[in-house]
């Protein structure tokens, strides 16, 4: 038992010690506490993470990947933050929206991200950037009404599929979302250009192009 207990003690050790040298960007000595750590103790999905965010730091991307795949694997549920780091990076390949494989891995990782984080807007919207790919249009929308209601600014993308689809009623009640969301965000940082010009084109889609002009011209 008092070996236990000393066991116990010293993992404390090392996870306190890691996370320390992690919120100084003493990366190095992070990595060692993390390996130590779990040389000791494999069942610490948590730890994991964090040393492949370490490694990830340190431009160990490959030794980063395969530890997230370890703890999120691509066919179970895993550790979730593992799995949203594992699609983020998919995501930003510009080659997973042309292979199968990838993309199917996407699927899965933002499938589970959803799982555990309900309220992750981005999770939904990259959904249905897969099934835009695949071409199931329920699901397309299905995704972006859920992304749009809890991050407004999907509303712009919302509207941009109705239109798409021809269901221009729908559009228009979403680019007028869209619209009111960058109007304000506008009003409190005018030196959003990227909001500026989001709204014009709300204004623009909704048969106003004047109207965006004078938004871009103000800007």
């Amino acid at each position: 038992v008092r070996l236990d207990l000393q066991g116990a003690v010293l993992l404390e050790d090392y996870d306190r010690a890691a996370l320390v040298a992690f919120q100084e960007q003493e990366w190095e000595t992070a990595e060692l506490m993390y390996d130590r750590l779990l040389l000791m103790a494999t069942d610490r999905p948590k730890a994991y993470f964090n040393l492949g965010l370490v490694l990830e730091k340190q431009g160990q991307v490959e030794r980063a990947t395969a530890i997230m795949r370890q703890i999120a694997p691509a066919d179970t549920l895993g550790f979730a933050r593992a799995h949203r780091w594992l699609a983020e990076r998919l995501v930003a390949d510009a080659e997973t929206f042309r292979s199968e494989e990838k993309l199917e891995s996407l699927r899965h990782h933002y499938e589970q991200v959803c799982l555990r984080f309900p309220r992750d807007a981005d999770a939904f919207y990259n959904l249905a950037r897969y099934y835009v790919a695949k071409g199931v249009v329920s699901k397309v929308t299905e995704k972006l009404i859920d992304a749009a209601r809890l991050a407004p600014q999907y509303h712009f993308q919302l509207g941009l599929w109705y239109h798409r689809i021809n269901q221009n009623k729908q559009a228009a009640s979403s680019f007028r979302l869209a619209d009111s969301y960058y109007e304000s965000l506008v009003a409190s940082k005018p030196l959003n250009y990227t909001a500026r010009l989001r709204w014009a084109s709300c204004q623009t889609n909704l048969g106003q192009p004047r109207e965006a002009l004078r938004i871009l011209a103000e800007g």
